[in-house]
């Protein structure tokens, strides 16, 4: 059904129709590397419809603020302005709401205030046949005249920037320049007919940090809710994975964004969305469950379980059932190799007699130190525990750098050599994992109160700093001859050192390091942003290094946990913490 046939519908027959079909899976789609259509998924709550006469009723429009904004129309709609015969109304669309804006009584115009003239927008739109509407971003006389589309149920993007006298942008993939002075407000102006409105993400126009937030948005609208991202090659062709490691981080970057801008509806619902598809997973024999259910079902029950009347309700018991089921998972993953008392990567692979653990495997101990917080059994803390020191004397070398991988008898817990997945060599040190060092270890140290786990963490940051290049972001490998930017591994070091910082505050004067993380960590991050793209598409994070399943790299990509642990990074150094 298109967007336009639902508009006759009364909002309580739908919202019932919505709620019975919520998390229906979309038909299945083949896996490997596929180009989307851009499918806005709606990202926020459903809610009543709002009467067009409380809308018009706002006599003076909110000054327009100096930060981002996120407007997914579940709150009432104070930024907007009808002028003229318009009428607007809050509709459900999809699962979740959208603004249909209508010439019931005649033509007209919204609006909706930016930040002054200079801003980057993006929001969707699907136009109903046999309408006439115009989108006016500058002067009266330079407007972008909206045309119906045939493909992705009839909604197009938007995506638009102002800087100088000029506004520049694309609306459903194709490119526009707009001369002369930008305006400081969005006008919809509708002739005839009517549109949809959804998913608006205002921004300053040269905050590359910011800039994520569109391309967040934009992703959440083009991604089925039963498809698992990888990531985007460098023409924006979305690549797919069913069974990935990488299942929750869509969630999990939908997470940061929305703790980064408390209060707005947009985000938060994504990410709850988000969260709940990425179920299913739990029994995996993957010691990657930690990445998986840390950023998804326990991001989860950490926004919207904070009391016991919310915890006893079905959505919390669901997302708690899915948490500690990946932790049993774990534990049971981690008694296939007892001698050594690490987390092989899986329960029988390279052999059933011989283990590989890799130094990613720290990051997924965050979901055991939740379990245990949670049910009050030290066995998850003490599995954690262990696995960290032991990974510490395995893969951290000292000078700071890391081995990758190490290979272990089961039996014996010998170690039988090192090894990469990744990296230029075994004996090199690949920048990803490092960053997984930085990172996992911290986050061991605090959860630990472990002084030993924090001067770990601070032997690797230490290397960091003394090898990376003035550009703030590290080669591919830290020992590669010559510079191969991966904006991947400096985001996710800029969120690991972004919490090191914190800690070492915290903990005055356990730190040898104190007030010397935050800068490398700005340094970083300001690195791996300078790749934000500040055209369409809007804040794609490029020159990442990664490979979509095939034996090829591609180095001008956008990957997932990258965007993830960079979303994070931007949200630690705008609060502090």
């Amino acid at each position: 059904m298109k967007p336009w046939q639902r508009w006759d519908a009364s909002p309580t027959t739908y919202t019932r129709l919505s709620e019975t079909r919520k998390f229906q899976a979309k038909p299945r789609m083949a896996e490997g590397a596929t180009s989307v259509p851009r499918v806005p998924r709606r990202i926020t709550t459903i809610g009543c419809a709002l009467a067009a006469a409380a809308l018009a009723s706002v006599a003076a429009p909110e000054r327009a603020a100096a930060g981002p904004t996120a407007d997914g129309f579940a709150r009432p709609l104070t930024r907007w302005k009808l002028e003229g015969g318009l009428r607007a109304v809050r509709v459900p669309s999809r699962r979740d709401n959208a603004l249909r804006i209508s010439a019931a009584a005649g033509p007209g115009r919204a609006t909706y205030r930016l930040h002054a003239r200079r801003w980057a927008l993006s929001l969707d739109l699907a136009l109903a046949p046999g309408s006439a509407a115009t989108i006016q971003l500058g002067s009266e006389r330079r407007r972008l005249r909206i045309s119906p589309s045939s493909k992705a149920g009839g909604w197009v993007r938007l995506q638009a920037r102002a800087i100088g006298r000029r506004v520049t942008g694309s609306l459903g993939g194709e490119p526009f320049k707009l001369r002369g002075p930008p305006g400081s407000v969005l006008g919809i102006s509708v002739r005839r007919g009517g549109l949809l409105v959804d998913t608006l993400v205002v921004s300053p126009p040269d905050d590359a940090g910011l800039l994520l937030l569109h391309r967040l948005a934009d992703l959440d609208a083009r991604v089925p809710e039963r498809r698992f991202l990888l990531g985007a090659d460098g023409a924006d062709r979305i690549r797919f994975k069913r069974r990935t490691w990488t299942r929750g981080f869509l969630a999990g970057a939908l997470w940061e964004a929305a703790e980064l801008l408390p209060g707005r509806d947009a985000f938060d619902e994504a990410a709850l969305q988000r969260s709940l598809s990425a179920r299913g997973y739990e029994d995996a024999d993957s010691h990657d469950l930690g990445f998986v259910y840390e950023s998804s079902s326990v991001a989860a029950y950490r926004a919207r379980c904070r009391t016991v009347t919310a915890r006893s309700k079905p959505l919390c018991r669901r997302l708690l059932r899915s948490g500690l089921q990946a932790a049993d998972r774990l534990l049971e993953l981690e008694a296939t190799n007892p001698v050594a008392g690490t987390l092989p990567t899986r329960s029988q692979r390279p052999s059933v007699l011989e283990a590989d653990t890799i130094v990613d495997s720290v990051m997924n101990l965050p979901l055991l130190f939740w379990a245990s917080d949670i049910t009050g059994d030290p066995l998850y803390r003490d599995t954690a525990a262990r696995h960290a020191h032991k990974l510490a004397e395995l893969l951290v070398r000292p000078d700071g750098s890391t081995f990758q991988s190490v290979h272990i008898d089961r039996l014996s817990g010998a170690v039988l050599r090192h090894h990469t997945h990744q990296g230029m060599a075994p004996d090199t040190t690949w920048a990803r994992g490092q960053g997984w060092a930085v990172y996992g270890f911290t986050t061991s140290a605090a959860a630990l109160r472990d002084p030993v786990l924090l001067e770990v963490a601070e032997r690797a940051a230490g290397f960091v700093e003394r090898r990376l290049p003035a550009s703030g972001v590290p080669s591919y490998d830290y020992d590669l001859p010559f510079e191969h930017r991966d904006t991947s591994a400096a985001a996710i070091t800029a969120a690991g050192l972004f919490r090191l910082d914190a800690l070492c505050a915290e903990w005055v004067g356990a730190c040898r390091g104190e007030g010397r993380w935050r800068p490398l960590a700005d340094r970083m991050l300001s690195g791996a942003l300078v790749s934000v793209r500040r055209s369409s598409p809007l804040g794609f994070l490029d020159d990442q290094v990664g490979s979509f399943g095939g034996a090829v790299w591609d180095d001008r990509a956008e990957l997932v946990y990258g965007l993830r642990y960079a979303m994070e990074a931007v949200r630690r150094s705008r609060s502090g913490r």
